[in-house]
Formats: C-alpha cells, structure tokens, sequence
C-alpha cells in the first residue's frame, strides 16, 4: 500500500500490514529548514535538511537509548 504521510503531502509512506517499509522523498522535495519524517520512537530517523550557506548548526545532543538489535536496518 502506498499512501501520503501527513508531514508533507509530496513524501510517500509505503507501508504493508500496517508496517512501514519504506519512506520516499522525491528529488523534488526542497522545503528549507530541517523536516523529521519519523517519529521518535523509530529505531533509525529520517530528517531533510536545507540551510543557507554558511548556516551554523548550533551544538546539541543525541539522547543516549540502549536498544537490542536483532535485524540490521538499512538506508539507502
């Protein structure tokens, strides 16, 4: 099943019995700023990001989760 997510409407969700296998961002998609397309419980996250030249990302932290792996997950 294909289906548009509501984070944005050009971004595709493929999902099969209710799981999600995939999410697809067209070449297309130039929204400026940074736009999470995952939510937080998600073990791997998915984010676009489109700055300005010279844009400094100001330093920040990753929360610290252990987590049991028992399928590696892939990206491409």
């Amino acid at each position: 099943m294909i289906q548009q997510t509501t984070t944005q409407s050009m971004v595709e969700e493929i999902t099969y019995n209710g799981q999600v296998l995939a999410i697809v961002l067209p070449y297309e998609f130039r929204q400026p700023g940074i736009h999470f397309f995952t939510p937080d419980s998600y073990s791997q996250q998915l984010a676009y990001m489109r700055h300005p030249e010279g844009k400094v990302i100001k330093p920040h932290i990753h929360r610290q989760v252990r987590r049991e792996v028992f399928l590696p997950k892939k990206s491409y």
